[in-house]
């Protein structure tokens, strides 16, 4: 769901070089991803959307730094395509597209609103991130734990947060005549690869 990018760990690499107001420009290369992870009472299922298949995957960001070292950020928003999630369950697939109204409602979106840097060193940095994500037209804010780690010439970025579908108004939907029941709880994981250039310092190689 997330996330597409979620542009947002990415910013922690470069978290500790900003000043009070910077720019920062976020490259997600072909190799990111987001897996979507969950089960039924008779199996489990997997659900990527590929940095293939990101609509947009520049994106400027303004940051602003607070006194209490945490960081906001300027207005913008990331929509994913519902089905661009795919997944080797067919079956599970149909009816997680049916889950999020698809037709109705073909994009998520998620909006970083704070990032909060706990540990920063050249090579690795940890924080949380706060993320508004909106589905089927709900929007749930979330705090999310979040790691980046420097792999020439990218920040490699991860995240994973385990949520309720039911925070969206989604009922958890019964496939094959409700012999099948899917669980409400998801494991959401990001994966990207990304390169991060700001308008003083360069904080990852082009």
């Amino acid at each position: 769901m997330i996330t597409a990018r979620l542009l947002f760990v990415a910013l922690l690499a470069a978290s500790s070089l900003l000043n009070a107001q910077q720019t920062v420009n976020v490259h997600l290369n072909e190799k990111s991803k987001i897996t979507i992870k969950g089960t039924t009472n008779l199996n489990k299922f997997e659900f990527i959307h590929t940095g293939k298949h990101i609509e947009h995957p520049e994106l400027k960001l303004t940051l602003f730094k607070s006194d209490d070292k945490r960081y906001t950020l300027g207005d913008h928003k990331v929509g994913l395509l519902i089905k661009k999630f795919t997944s080797d369950d067919r079956l599970a697939q149909q009816a997680f597209y049916a889950m999020m109204d698809a037709r109705r409602y073909p994009r998520l979106y998620v909006k970083l609103k704070q990032i909060e840097p706990l540990t920063v060193s050249p090579a690795m940095s940890s924080g949380k991130a706060q993320l508004e994500i909106t589905i089927t037209g709900k929007s749930v804010v979330y705090d999310i734990p979040v790691t980046s780690e420097k792999k020439h010439p990218y920040w490699v970025l991860r995240g994973t947060k385990k949520l309720s579908i039911r925070d969206f108004g989604i009922t958890p939907p019964s496939v094959l005549g409700g012999l099948m029941q899917v669980n409400e709880w998801i494991d959401v994981s990001l994966d990207f690869y990304c390169r991060i250039d700001s308008n003083e310092t360069e904080l990852a190689a082009k």
